[in-house]
């Protein structure tokens, strides 16, 4: 996996390509703590840059990855780097294929129903 961030002004690149198998232990007890109902959104973001720093195996820190991240399109940085990496989970490619097919055939299946009640 990799990550581009902005580091002293310039992009540069890190490469990860060995993630110890406990992080799927902390990024599911991440996933659990963020999803309780009064979690706190900035303990998650700080729990978040935490789990991603400590993922690439601290070649960076939390506050270059903080300052060095952009914010546009962090939140698919984080899918991808978490969610597909360590998890496993879908890709997000591959989620939004599948939910477009999904609006697809429920339009369809509505274009069908409206037509057969037209008929009627």
């Amino acid at each position: 996996m990799e990550i581009k961030l902005m580091v002293d002004g310039k992009e540069k690149k890190f490469v990860q390509t060995f993630i110890p198998f406990s992080m799927k232990r902390k990024a599911l007890e991440q996933e659990i703590e963020m999803n309780q109902e009064h979690a706190d959104p900035l303990v998650n973001l700080d729990m978040k840059l935490d789990l991603m720093v400590e993922a690439f195996g601290n070649q960076f820190t939390k506050d270059e990855l903080e300052n060095g991240l952009n914010t546009i399109g962090s939140d698919d940085v984080f899918y991808e780097t978490v969610g597909v990496n360590v998890l496993g989970y879908m890709p997000l490619k591959e989620l939004k294929k599948r939910q477009f097919e999904a609006e697809k055939m429920g339009k369809l299946m509505m274009e069908k129903e409206a037509r057969k009640n037209k008929k009627k």
